[in-house]
């Protein structure tokens, strides 16, 4: 009798310990409850954008199974808020989530707890169908291109497009937009010219503003890229950048641009220029600009793509989970995962102009692009779209590109601006 009872006591002890989830593959479900557990999110939000935070986080409380409560916490802005994260981790006292942009993650190293394990989660996990329907470049926003893990996870994204203005350019007998960079080339001179009769440029074609979410942008519609697929090197000096930048210096020659910079908006608003890059959350800005200053029809576009396939570089903010505890890290990514949901990405949507996780939500927001066709425009290309690199050196990596687009527009040699950024940035990748 004895050793019959030894011999069961054996047999569910190995039964448990088959059942048992390996610590390469760890499941959540098995490990803890996120019962009534509370969440405490930074974020440096201020405006529509924060009383729409506020809006979706109380709906969350309120009807949560687990009755989970988020508290938010305003920290200032952007800068104010890095500052706060990090010494709140040395001090062992941080938030259980924030809000940050995917690059900014990579600094706060350890602490930060990759949701790829929760998403993959058997119980409280993401399903065959969440995955088909959230598009692939959402996800690739907030993910590590060395191992494809999931660091961290989007709210949403925000695309680069081609805004122009449909009256000016018809006046010149141009009735669709540049969809090929000949063809910008060629729009940009004819709107640039004299209108006042003083021998000087009143107007132009193209409101320059070299920034680096907008340069990525530009080499991925000709084929190029910014990174190796698996990070470890750069690869934007490649003949599709070169042919980029040759292009922008090129064009810059006929004295079609003006360096417009971050007043590209108010220049564009105005009629000074005929064209800028903007980002899909800027049009909101963009027609009140253009409303305020008597209006005329203006519309958007893909970044000029010529025989190629349309293309899309988006990015966009990401939910950060911090260490805290196992019930508080599942309760965290429960509300990610609620938020991520249809009803909630076509809410968000509607009131930030972030573009959506979802292809679902597309029928959500037939309203919003009634009323702002700019945004259809870019949530068309979600599907083929790509997103900004998520690399721990992508800020610096991002000027030494903006200085290369710089000095080929300034008339020095392209090839050797992107080499000369490329070893740069090879160099930072390697440390």
């Amino acid at each position: 009798m004895i050793q019959r009872k030894h011999l069961w006591i054996l047999l569910v002890a190995l039964g448990l310990a088959a059942c048992a989830p390996s610590a390469a593959t760890p499941f959540v479900s098995t490990i803890t409850r996120p019962e009534g557990q509370e969440v405490v999110l930074w974020h440096s939000y201020e405006g529509a954008l924060r009383e729409a935070l506020l809006a979706q986080i109380d709906e969350f409380n309120a009807a949560n199974p687990w009755r989970i409560i988020v508290v938010p916490e305003y920290h200032g802005a952007v800068k104010q808020l890095a500052t706060d994260l990090q010494t709140a981790m040395k001090a062992g006292a941080g938030p259980d989530l924030a809000i940050r942009n995917p690059a900014d993650v990579w600094g706060l190293a350890d602490a930060v707890v990759p949701v790829q394990q929760y998403m993959n989660d058997p119980r409280f996990g993401l399903t065959a169908d969440d995955l088909k329907d959230i598009y692939p470049a959402m996800l690739d926003i907030a993910r590590d291109p060395k191992d494809k893990t999931l660091i961290s996870f989007p709210l949403g994204g925000e695309g680069v497009v081609l805004v122009y203005n449909a009256d000016g350019l018809a006046s010149r007998n141009y009735f669709t937009p540049p969809n090929s960079w000949p063809l910008f080339r060629e729009i940009c001179e004819a709107m640039t010219r004299d209108v006042t009769g003083d021998n000087r440029v009143d107007v132009f074609g193209f409101g320059f503003n070299p920034r680096a979410d907008f340069a990525t942008a530009w080499l991925n519609s000709r084929g190029g890229s910014i990174i190796s697929d698996d990070g470890t090197h750069t690869t934007f000096s490649s003949d599709e950048g070169v042919r980029t930048l040759t292009t922008l210096q090129e064009t810059a020659k006929s004295g079609c641009f003006l360096r417009s910079g971050e007043d590209a908006i108010h220049d564009f608003a105005r009629g000074k220029v005929a064209m800028i890059f903007a980002q899909t959350t800027q049009l909101p800005e963009i027609f009140d600009a253009v409303e305020a200053r008597g209006g005329f029809r203006w519309n958007v576009s893909p970044v000029p793509y010529g025989k190629r396939d349309p293309s899309l570089t988006i990015s966009g903010p990401a939910w950060v989970m911090l260490k805290s505890t196992p019930a508080k890290q599942l309760a965290a990514w429960l509300f990610m995962r609620w938020f991520a949901e249809t009803p909630q990405t076509v809410r968000w949507s509607q009131l930030t102009g972030l573009l959506p996780l979802r292809k679902s939500a597309g029928q959500g927001l037939a309203n919003v692009f009634a009323t702002n066709a700019g945004l259809k425009v870019a949530f068309d290309l979600l599907s083929v779209a790509r997103a900004q690199p998520d690399i721990p050196q992508w800020d610096a990596i991002a000027e030494l590109l903006v200085h290369a687009v710089n000095s080929s527009v300034q008339g020095n040699d392209p090839v050797q601006a992107l080499n000369d950024a490329a070893r740069s940035a090879d160099n930072l990748l390697i440390q």
